[in-house]
């Protein structure tokens, strides 16, 4: 058993980490099986990781996505804005599929610790110059209680964005705590907790190339709510 301290990586992880870049597909596939048979215990008890979508089912939603958003902007310049740390590898990857690279700013957000939300979203004091006129494209990896990303548009639009379109890996209805929508989603899944593709459990499980949900022992059959 591993033991999962917040800001301390275990072994295993560490391992993935290095390597899984690298990996063939088969071995990813792999190290999905290694890390579901691994368990991992921290001050919330003691969880497995149960993979749920494969990379390649994520790289097809992407791309469906980044058609999505090009044919409703026709062509129009746009600014990208990337909300650390989750949503890196989904502005990657949409930024391979657009046929013109856009202006890309990374901003560091945050309203998560642990498993929950803290209500209280750290928003950056300076987003650079925004053109009025300009639309701009914000992408998180998650879009769940909302407020994040409510906050994040109601900030830009007090500046004069008068156009702000909201992109996101994965879109978790069922936990909503605000009136907010998406305007291009990847996924649609429900309440579970997620980790991988830039999604975490403090700071761990963010670099796995596929995505999993967290589940506790005592109840194998119930995912971690988010």
């Amino acid at each position: 058993m591993n033991v999962l301290k917040y800001g301390k990586p275990v072994v295993f992880l560490s391992k993935i980490r290095q390597t899984v870049v690298f990996l063939s597909r088969q071995e990813r596939e792999r190290y999905a099986f290694e890390a579901m048979q691994e368990t991992f215990t921290c001050d919330e008890g003691v969880f497995r990781l149960v993979p749920r979508i494969d990379e390649e089912t994520v790289r097809l939603n992407v791309k469906e996505m980044a058609g999505d958003i090009v044919g409703h902007l026709g062509g129009r310049p746009f600014l990208m804005i990337v909300l650390l740390e989750g949503a890196k590898p989904w502005a990657e990857w949409l930024l391979r599929e657009f046929p013109v690279r856009p202006e890309v700013r990374y901003v560091k957000v945050s309203s998560y610790c642990g498993t929950e939300t803290t209500g209280e979203v750290t928003l950056p004091r300076d987003w650079g110059v925004l053109a009025p006129d300009m639309p701009v494209l914000v992408v998180d990896d998650v879009l769940d209680s909302g407020l994040t990303l409510k906050a994040v548009k109601e900030d830009l639009e007090n500046r004069g964005v008068r156009c702000v379109l909201m992109a996101v890996g994965v879109d978790k209805k069922p936990g909503r705590r605000v009136s907010v929508e998406a305007d291009f989603r990847a996924l649609e899944m429900g309440a579970e907790f997620l980790v991988g593709c830039g999604m975490d459990y403090n700071g761990h499980f963010r670099e796995l190339p596929y995505i999993a949900t967290v589940v506790f022992e005592g109840d194998h059959k119930k995912a971690l709510q988010g």
